[in-house]
């Protein structure tokens, strides 16, 4: 609400502003121009001081970006080829047999055949 307010005011003055900066143009009259002399040294002085602590730009800033390009680029496709990765790993266990088994005994003949010579107890592989 309180920001609702703070814009509501706000748009107010700065049609003010402008209301009033009509007015002077078709009138051709300034309202205190001494007051107004001041304020304009006062914004410039602070412009300028606010200038002079903005950071210039980089005279390698092209070969940045496009450094940080290729890294972020190169990263993106490791990720996807890792995805990639997975899919066909799971793909290749899938196709050869490996992972959930859906028989419901998963022993070999061979290991059959064990078990039945040592419930005999011959001892003997068949």
């Amino acid at each position: 609400m309180g920001a609702a307010i703070t814009f509501g005011i706000s748009l107010s003055v700065l049609g003010a502003f402008l209301f009033l900066k009509q007015w002077e143009l078709r009138a051709g009259r300034m309202f205190f121009p001494g007051l107004r002399a001041k304020a304009d040294a006062l914004v410039l002085s602070y412009t300028t001081g606010l200038h002079s602590l903005t950071p210039r730009p980089r005279k390698d800033l092209a070969k940045h970006m496009l450094r940080e390009g290729a890294h972020s680029g190169t990263v993106l496709l490791l990720h996807g080829v890792h995805f990639l990765e997975r899919k066909l790993l799971r793909l290749i266990n899938m196709i050869k047999g490996r992972g959930a088994s859906t028989h419901p005994t998963t022993a070999s003949e061979f290991l059959k055949s064990v078990a039945e010579s040592k419930q005999n107890g011959r001892g003997e592989i068949l």
